[in-house]
């Protein structure tokens, strides 16, 4: 027969071992969270590198407007044409 007092012990272990693996559970998503965030990060750098190096692009502005272009086409409220009817006023192709 157990008495109060060791019912409580064994209620506060079962407490701390369940806050325990809490808080490694919230670690390990962190530091999985991290990791996934690297790998996305080095395969979209290592993608653009060919990308420019296949498309012959070398320019930093040109790569700079590409990469503009591609963060605005992520974004769901913003909506990318090209118009031909219009004449964008300003030196174009004027050297």
């Amino acid at each position: 027969m157990c008495v109060p007092f060791q019912v409580s012990q064994i209620e506060n272990e079962a407490h701390e071992v369940t806050e325990d693996a809490t808080a490694q559970s919230a670690l390990i998503r962190s530091l999985a969270a991290a990791n996934a965030s690297s790998i996305v990060e080095m395969a979209r750098s290592e993608g653009l590198k060919h990308l420019y190096r296949e498309l012959g692009i070398t320019d930093q502005q040109h790569k700079a407007s590409f990469d503009y272009l591609r963060t605005l086409k992520g974004h769901s409220n913003i909506h990318m044409a090209v118009d031909f009817e219009h004449l964008i006023a300003g030196n174009i192709g004027s050297h």
